[in-house]
């Protein structure tokens, strides 16, 4: 599985990229048919927003959202978000 990290107006450090695969592998115990998966992190001023995107089988494209004023806390509740998704395939 690709995972791509991409983040706008921020660096995204080698720490945060560890710490997105290990919650992107959890989504995977749920549903292992997912190819890609696209995180983007933005900052709009004091606060964080994270977008991803799971590319599955059969042309399947999930979408989640999160924010809060740590980047951490913003990756985990997209990540919640979107395994609430998978779990429901």
């Amino acid at each position: 599985m690709e995972i791509q990290i991409t983040g706008r107006h921020l660096d995204v450090s080698g720490e945060v990229r560890e710490y997105v695969s290990g919650k992107v592998d959890r989504l995977t115990k749920h549903f292992d048919g997912m190819h890609r998966v696209e995180l983007t992190a933005s900052s709009e001023g004091d606060a964080f927003r994270v977008e991803m995107v799971v590319h599955a089988v059969r042309g399947m494209r999930l979408a989640a959202e999160g924010k809060g004023t740590s980047l951490l806390f913003a990756i985990d509740q997209v990540v919640d978000r979107m395994d609430r998704q998978v779990s429901k395939l």
